[in-house]
């Protein structure tokens, strides 16, 4: 895999972020995309990884739906008629 980042997560931000939730905030997406990284080597189950998204506030089918929309678009745009190496 060359790429995860049609799959990974961002940090969620507040506007009554302190310090201290800012850097909670990046420790959890932190696992989110280390989750996402294991899943798309087969280590981790879809399941494990959608229970994590909902744990930490993130609604998992909106997760799939914009990894499928970011799959679409890399390969309707960047890699028209060629296999991709994501």
């Amino acid at each position: 895999m060359t790429s995860l980042a049609p799959f990974l997560t961002m940090s969620i931000e507040h506007l009554d972020f302190n310090d201290q939730d800012a850097q909670d905030e990046i420790i959890r997406m932190m696992e989110r995309n280390c989750a996402i990284a294991a899943l798309l080597d087969g280590s981790m189950h879809p399941d494990d990884l959608l229970d994590l998204l909902e744990a930490q506030g993130l609604d998992p089918v909106q997760y799939v739906n914009e990894v499928d929309s970011n799959v679409d678009w890399i390969i309707r745009n960047l890699c028209p008629g060629r296999v991709l190496d994501l």
